[in-house]
This record gives C-alpha cells, sequence and structure tokens, in this order.
C-alpha cells in the first residue's frame, strides 16, 4: 500500500529510476563475507557537530551482514563530490559492493518516501518524505563505480 502511496506523490519519475538502480543491485555478485554493521545508518541516526560525525545512534538494528547496507550512508551523509574520496579510503570497494551498496541507498531512499506524504493525514512526518527524496535524487545522480 506504500509504495502505491508514495507512486502518486508526484515523484513517478525519480521513483522509477531509484527502483531501476536498486533492480541493478540486485545482479551484483552476492557479499562473501559477513561483517558487523549498523542495519540503520541514516541522517535521524547520526549527530553531527560543526560538520563532525559526533555519534551514532540506535543500535537496535545490529547485525552481521553484507557492509553495503551500512555503506548506503554514503548517499544519505555526503555530498558525490566527495565519494571518490571516501571509496579510496575505504579500498576493499569492488563493483559488485559498489552497486549493492546503491541497491541499498535506493531502498532507504524509497522507504522514507513512505513515511510522510504530503497531504496525507495519516502520515504526517513530511520532513521523512523530503530526506527520501534528497537521498533519492543522489542515488539516481549519473555516477560509476570506483
Amino acid at each position: 500500500m506504500w509504495a502505491e502511496q508514495a507512486l502518486t506523490s508526484g515523484d513517478e519519475a525519480l521513483i522509477a529510476e531509484a527502483v531501476g538502480i536498486f533492480n541493478a543491485g540486485l545482479l551484483a555478485a552476492t557479499a562473501t563475507e559477513r561483517v558487523w554493521i549498523h542495519g540503520d545508518l541514516h541522517p535521524r541516526n547520526v549527530l553531527v557537530n560543526q560538520g563532525r560525525l559526533c555519534a551514532v545512534l540506535d543500535w537496535g538494528d545490529v547485525t552481521a551482514g553484507d557492509a553495503a547496507a551500512d555503506l548506503a550512508a554514503l548517499w544519505w551523509l555526503f555530498d558525490l563530490d566527495v565519494h571518490g574520496e571516501f571509496w579510496s579510503a575505504y579500498r576493499q570497494v569492488s563493483p559488485a559492493l559498489w552497486h549493492r551498496a546503491r541497491a541499498w541507498a535506493a531502498l532507504f531512499g524509497l522507504s522514507f518516501l513512505s513515511f510522510g506524504l504530503p497531504g496525507d493525514p495519516t502520515t504526517p512526518d513530511t520532513q521523512a518524505h523530503e530526506l527520501g527524496r534528497r537521498q533519492l535524487r543522489r542515488v539516481v545522480q549519473e555516477q560509476l563505480p570506483p
């Protein structure tokens, strides 16, 4: 039901591009290593002070899994112009990991669209909707894996 509502929110083209990126991520090679991940990294679960990360909140979803789930936060938290620097510092990136991370970023952005649909009194969190929209705009921009 939420997907149907999001699809009628005026963001149809953005959503279609994000779904395409998610589907492309499904075709990437599966992770062979499980690592500890936060599992819910997004702007509402980090504290920043003067542009510097100072805390990560809400560790309730911590688990072992694909690093791509947490690496998706790159699209939430950083402008595209610093992504190359991040991936260079991370060093363990493969095209498959990058595609999976981007797919997770698309999925998280799509999910946030459903949290606050404009004009819908049953989903009053319109800031979440805008966060999702901003996330998806970053995700769908032309990018190449490192």
